[in-house]
């Protein structure tokens, strides 16, 4: 074979005819488009989306698309890049690129960009306290959401008070909300995640060539942010598996034990109830962590399956009760951070170093966003968003429907 096959060529594996009545007409590859589609690039999102995708668990591919496609063209204006398309080929998500070619467009462009990231850039811990309080109030409005029931006849309100909506409409209202909080989370998700790697990789191309014989791992340890919240969850476990060694209450965690049966046996001594009620400090937020990237419906939070963190909970005590160590070595991954772009600077000469230090400096502002985001997005956004998608589920299986 001279090149990579024609997506019109694959076909589809026995027993899977019929997929791709699975998914809206846009995310095909169609023979109206061969020709444009033949001859562009197209690759499987293997990280994203790494499996065939469920009918409905399309929304978590059209809505970050979209969201990438507007922060990318029309807000930041990113000189080379339009965006990202995708189709669906036996369930499984290819994405290509939509490339800026013409240098005049390419110029237009930067003016927009380079105005628009530097306001970014230079006011980067105000725009992103205010993105905190734009993701809470995100948060807040999907668990509250309301999912009306469908009763077999409307109450007689319906009848006599003029304000009063029927069911059927509240639910119709409450399902186009959930949708659009869903839109809403992934446009706020792109408004800094572009700038983030986009800071970081240039720091990365800086370091190529200034130092070619750099490893990734490297320039990875000297941004690498040390406290951030995706941390967090993991540390309140490390820090519960010590208090339980320290109030002696640690026979608990017992391999093979389930959740329940841990709690029971917490629950008969007074150091054991203390010790579940700071559990329950920290559940929310920190056990709003998922099992995968949010992506999948079956992708839980701890919340949803304990089993998780008790797993976890029962590893650590096991570690401390063999003395070793569990804590995250924070200082020592500090230091190794601030070793590494010392001894890496002073390989350059003063110019070179002048930008290596500026280009770090805005790496490490930037990139406790990167690593952040899936907490708040991914991990906690999308597992209530899922959840509320699974009462109207529960709508349609108790009429029948499903």
């Amino acid at each position: 074979m001279s090149g990579f096959p024609s997506p019109y060529s694959i076909e589809t594996p026995s027993g899977c005819e019929g997929w791709e009545e699975m998914y809206p007409y846009y995310t095909l590859f169609d023979e109206r488009r061969r020709e444009k589609d033949e001859n562009r690039f197209w690759f499987w999102n293997s990280m994203h989306f790494p499996v065939p995708m469920p009918a409905f668990d399309v929304h978590a591919i059209d809505s970050p698309y979209q969201a990438v496609g507007s922060w990318q063209n029309r807000v930041f204006a990113v000189p080379p890049a339009m965006g990202i398309d995708y189709r669906i080929v036996n369930g499984y998500v290819y994405i290509s690129g939509n490339p800026v070619t013409d240098p005049d467009k390419i110029a237009e462009r930067a003016e927009y960009f380079q105005r628009r990231a530097g306001y970014y850039f230079e006011n980067w811990d105000e725009l992103y306290g205010k993105w905190r309080e734009k993701m809470d109030a995100l948060i807040a409005e999907i668990t509250e959401l309301r999912v009306p029931e469908l009763p077999e006849y409307e109450p007689d309100e319906v009848i006599h008070d003029d304000d009063r909506n029927t069911a059927f409409y509240e639910l119709l209202d409450a399902y186009q909300r959930t949708i659009r909080c869903a839109d809403l989370m992934w446009q706020h998700h792109f408004e800094f995640l572009l700038l983030g790697y986009g800071a970081y990789s240039t720091f990365v191309d800086f370091c190529k060539e200034a130092l070619p014989d750099i490893p990734d791992q490297h320039i990875a340890q000297m941004v690498a942010g040390i406290d951030v919240a995706l941390f967090r969850p993991d540390a309140e476990l490390r820090r519960l598996a010590q208090l339980a060694l320290d109030s002696g209450v640690d026979a608990a965690f017992e391999e093979g034990r389930t959740p329940e049966q841990i709690d029971a046996a917490l629950a008969e001594s007074e150091a054991g109830r203390d010790w579940l009620a700071e559990l329950e400090k920290v559940k929310d937020p920190w056990f709003n962590m998922a099992t995968g990237d949010g992506l999948y419906h079956y992708y839980r939070s701890w919340f949803d399956d304990p089993s998780i963190p008790y797993a976890s909970l029962i590893g650590h005590v096991s570690a401390l009760r063999s003395g070793e160590q569990i804590e995250r070595p924070t200082e020592e991954i500090r230091r190794e951070r601030d070793r590494l772009a010392e001894e890496y600077g002073a390989l350059l000469d003063e110019e070179k170093r002048a930008g290596f230090e500026e280009l770090l400096g805005l790496s490490r502002m930037v990139f406790p966003y990167v690593e952040e985001h899936k907490f708040f997005c991914d991990y906690w956004f999308l597992t209530r968003w899922w959840n509320k998608v699974r009462e109207f589920g529960a709508v349609l299986a108790d009429g029948g429907f499903l």
